[in-house]
């Protein structure tokens, strides 16, 4: 069935989530000393990766004194981070060229300024996103991650050291996502949201995350199975107890947002006695059908909206499709059964 495909690409998703790969270039530091870029550099690491270029008159000198800043400011508490400067014009930037300059910085110990065969390292800059056919237009972006964690930030090099400084904190204290965590926050969207009590939320992060969730599509104006399958979570609810609300939700998405809105869908989840934690969603058409889409519920006619109910644990994986007009407990018991 054509609109349940990207509900199967999601199940493959969180059973192996793949972790974006930085490439072994081969590069050399000022010291001359030749090393792989991903394994002896940034493997096992929380690491700040800024594009210099030695002769540059204008962002370079900030985007370097700030690292400068940085290191000192990190100073015995440096532990696994390292710095690391990439030249964007390699053809110049020699190992001695880039070792005067480090000096004129006073860079230390963990700070590695690298180049390397213009091509090769053309190829590693294309990798991590800061491409540039001209030399001068390098990005002011610095890298921050954490290849352990898998934790992954961009912010600029041109702001406040302290800025930078607390995100290269942030990467280190960060922990590692379990593969289904990480194929989640990639699949799911986080599109903006209203529920119905008007309050604004983003699907992924305010609804999703850390949570088993029980996700259902319907419209209030429906005369078929949207009234039984809502009560029948109303039933749900109950089962659920004091968990609902707590790690475990229920999601209700209209499929006609335009007559749905807040007020429409509050009266509705009143009538149904929806505590908190079940909430009903309505938005732009554009948002709504893009979580639709996602979750395989979008279709050209309300009238023929998918019945069946999603129950799922975001942070784990683990996912079921159940007819939502199915026995209340048992499906109570497949959303606490997931939620241990």
């Amino acid at each position: 069935m054509k609109a349940w495909m990207p509900l199967l690409l999601l199940l493959t998703a969180l059973a192996a989530a793949e972790q974006p790969r930085i490439p072994d270039t081969i590069v050399q530091d000022q010291d001359g000393h030749q090393l792989l870029f991903y394994s002896d550099l940034v493997k096992g690491h929380t690491v700040a990766i800024n594009f210099i270029f030695t002769s540059c008159t204008t962002i370079c000198p900030v985007l370097t004194a700030n690292f400068r800043k940085v290191q000192k400011d990190l100073g015995e508490n440096a532990g696994g981070v390292r710095l690391i400067s990439i030249s964007v014009d390699p053809t110049t930037d020699t190992p001695d060229r880039l070792k005067r300059f480090a000096a004129q910085y006073q860079a230390g110990p963990g700070w590695s300024l690298v180049t390397g065969n213009k091509t090769e390292i053309d190829t590693l800059l294309g990798a991590l996103g800061v491409a540039v056919q001209n030399k001068l237009d390098h990005t002011p972006t610095v890298l921050i991650g954490n290849d352990v964690s898998g934790y992954w930030q961009r912010v600029s090099g041109l702001a406040s050291p302290a800025v930078i400084l607390r995100t290269v904190q942030d990467a280190a204290a960060s922990q590692p996502e379990s593969p289904s965590a990480a194929a989640a926050v990639k699949y799911f969207p986080n599109a903006e949201l209203l529920t119905q009590d008007g309050a604004k939320v983003h699907f992924y992060d305010d609804l999703l995350k850390g949570k088993t969730v029980l996700i259902n599509f319907m419209f209030t104006s429906c005369a078929g199975v949207c009234s039984p399958m809502t009560a029948n979570l109303a039933r749900v609810q109950k089962h659920l107890g004091e968990r609902l609300g707590r790690d475990i939700v229920i999601i209700s998405i209209t499929v006609d947002p335009v007559a749905d809105t807040p007020s429409v869908l509050k009266a509705y989840a009143d009538k149904f006695g929806a505590k908190p934690g079940w909430y009903f969603l309505t938005g732009s058409n554009a948002n709504v059908d893009g979580v639709l889409s996602k979750l395989g519920g979008y279709v050209e006619d309300k009238n023929q909206h998918s019945s069946v109910l999603i129950v799922g644990n975001v942070a784990r994986g683990g996912w079921r499709k159940i007819l939502a007009i199915g026995d209340a407990e048992a499906i109570a018991n497949v959303a606490l059964d997931l939620a241990r």
